[in-house]
């Protein structure tokens, strides 16, 4: 369920950001993400590090985490900031860092901060956010104009919208529209010559049409020769084709695990 993925991907967060890399500034100096109950290497069943770094699959992890209050894992200095942040409607949490407290946290997110690199991509990238995102703030999102590598996503004009679960669905479909017809265009009618297909004649495409042989002399009717062989023409196939029904399937899918995921 996403409960599940959400759960999960706290977990590996708080692993990052929990004195696991002595470079970070917020290592050993008592303001880990994971509350120090969750590092326990002599528990197994209390060690988060010791999930991830083993074998073990999403739902085996998820047997580990407290359900459903699987936030109380972390430390509540940081999430108290975080919260409060948002009842505030202040984008960077980290304004309200307490010296001792949360102070060398936010130093640790402020270097690993991605969002200049978003912000300005060497690559094309496509934005798919929603503004009444109530989980992560749409004014945290990168400006589309920023960059002539941005694009927001949108699908016959419309574009994401609703709660952070809602626009779940539709920010999947910029992952799978590039291997359907809707973004080939008309290059997705090509001419393909028949003798590509498995079951094609030797006659190539354009070829001269062939000769009849002469009649057969001999006693009785004489046999008729058969008409002129017509040389085949080309064919038209749509590459998108495919791609198109996959999109479907995968469309069809993803919409019946979100409802089963919402209700």
């Amino acid at each position: 369920t996403m409960e599940t993925f959400v759960a999960v991907v706290i977990a590996y967060i708080g692993v990052v950001l929990s004195s696991t890399d002595p470079d970070l500034a917020n290592s050993n100096v008592g303001q880990d993400l994971l509350l120090k109950e969750w590092m326990d290497s002599s528990n197994f069943s209390k060690w988060a590090q010791g999930w991830i770094s083993s074998d073990l699959d999403a739902a085996e992890i998820e047997s580990y985490i407290p359900f459903p209050d699987y936030v109380s894992m972390l430390n509540p200095n940081i999430t108290d900031m975080i919260r409060n942040a948002t009842i505030m409607n202040i984008t960077n949490a980290c304004t309200l860092a307490v010296e001792g407290e949360t102070d060398k946290f936010c130093v640790t997110a402020e270097e690993n901060d991605l969002t200049d690199k978003v912000s300005d991509p060497p690559f094309p990238v496509v934005l798919c956010h929603s503004p009444q995102d109530e989980l992560i703030p749409y004014a945290l999102a990168p400006n589309a104009s920023s960059s002539e590598n941005l694009t927001e996503f949108n699908l016959f004009g419309i574009t994401a919208s609703g709660s952070h679960a809602e626009a779940a669905l539709f920010c999947f479909f910029p992952m799978v529209l590039p291997f359907t017809v809707y973004s080939m265009g008309p290059s997705a009618i090509e001419q393909v010559p028949i003798e590509s297909c498995a079951a094609a004649p030797t006659d190539a495409p354009g070829a001269t049409p062939t000769e009849a042989p002469p009649p057969t002399e001999g006693p009785g009717t004489p046999t008729e020769a058969p008409p002129p062989t017509e040389a085949r023409p080309t064919m038209q196939t749509s590459t998108g084709y495919r791609g198109s029904t996959s999109f479907f399937i995968v469309a069809l899918v993803s919409f019946v695990w979100n409802v089963v995921t919402w209700y």
